[in-house]
């Protein structure tokens, strides 16, 4: 991604001499660390999982790693006062597989707390012109739409970055003149399909 800062024409009312460069208002444009930015959310057990006493595989130690199959606690055995060793041969090692993100978001972390991870940062290079988006992938139940649209408690990204996208509007209502167009698009075996269009002619 190429940055560019345009050099502002210099006047005498001006504080800074001709050939300095004009930031951005918002600072984007001075960090931008990265083209990517890949953010995990951990969601705690549902009620079948909790009832069925099932076992969490998934630990988070700190916002920026988290370890798959990580090894259990172990419980000693003791015979006649004294601790044996644990011979479980058939028991299958625990892979502990750490991975590191941008950030991660652990089981009690709520939409807000992903919202200001995600794509508020993004509505910072949205306002200076860049071409933004936004994938979340997940298997079915790991919790992509409460996520996303979320409910009236609890409202998710989409409804927080739209919100957050108006108040930045207006912030620059005196400098900027902005046209907004919304694509609602869903991607479905292979195809993908405008959902606010009923007709077949919005497909790509």
């Amino acid at each position: 991604m190429m940055v560019r800062i345009d050099k502002m024409p210099f006047s005498g009312k001006d504080k800074k001499p001709p050939g300095t460069l004009a930031p951005s208002k918002c600072g984007s444009t001075q960090n931008m660390a990265a083209n990517i930015k890949v953010v995990v959310r951990v969601r705690p057990l549902n009620e079948r999982e909790l009832e069925q006493n099932s076992r969490i595989v998934v630990d988070v130690v700190d916002e920026k790693m988290l370890v798959f199959d990580p090894k259990e606690e172990i419980r000693p055995f003791f015979y006649q006062g004294v601790q044996q060793p644990n011979k479980n041969f058939l028991k299958r090692a625990n892979k502990e597989l750490k991975f590191v993100f941008d950030n991660v978001c652990g089981q009690n972390a709520s939409n807000r707390d992903v919202f200001e991870t995600t794509t508020k940062d993004i509505l910072t290079a949205l306002m200076e012109g860049y071409n933004c988006s936004v994938f979340v992938y997940g298997a079915t139940g790991a919790g992509k739409t409460f996520t996303m649209i979320g409910n009236a408690e609890h409202p998710g990204i989409t409804y927080l970055t739209m919100e957050h996208l108006f108040y930045t509007i207006n912030s620059f209502e005196k400098e900027r003149e902005f046209d907004i167009g919304v694509s609602y698009i869903e991607a479905w075996f292979l195809n993908c399909q405008h959902i606010i269009f009923s007709d077949q002619t919005h497909f790509y």
